[in-house]
């Protein structure tokens, strides 16, 4: 059994993370999960970033406003995926339109290992 990374996200009031995400080697995938739900304004969405030095910034996307998003990451991705800073920026509608041109930060994170 190997260990599991995890990374909290943008906590609500009562400073429970308002969504989770769970890296799964095996599946090459990251999952985001909506926990205690944070909300939003109506004209904005919460962008994912994946930021490792020397590499342009990744977005994974949006944080699903409820329950679950899977999103696979490609292979040369695995060996640095655990080392990256996880950042949410607040974006319009259509999302950062690159890397280079993100919104303000809403949230960053390292990934923490844990074992079940």
């Amino acid at each position: 059994d190997k260990p599991t990374a995890w990374v909290p996200l943008i906590n609500n009031a009562q400073q429970k993370p308002g969504w989770v995400m769970n890296v799964s080697m095996k599946n090459q995938q990251v999952v985001v999960e909506s926990q205690y739900p944070v909300s939003m304004p109506g004209d904005s969405v919460y962008e994912i970033w994946l930021m490792s030095d020397g590499h342009e910034p990744m977005s994974l996307g949006f944080l699903p406003a409820s329950g679950k998003r899977i999103i696979p990451f490609a292979k040369n991705w695995a060996d640095r995926i655990l080392n990256c800073e996880v950042v949410v920026t607040m974006e319009g509608p259509k999302g950062a339109p690159d890397g280079s041109n993100m919104g303000p930060v809403s949230d960053k994170a390292n990934w923490k290992k844990v074992a079940f």
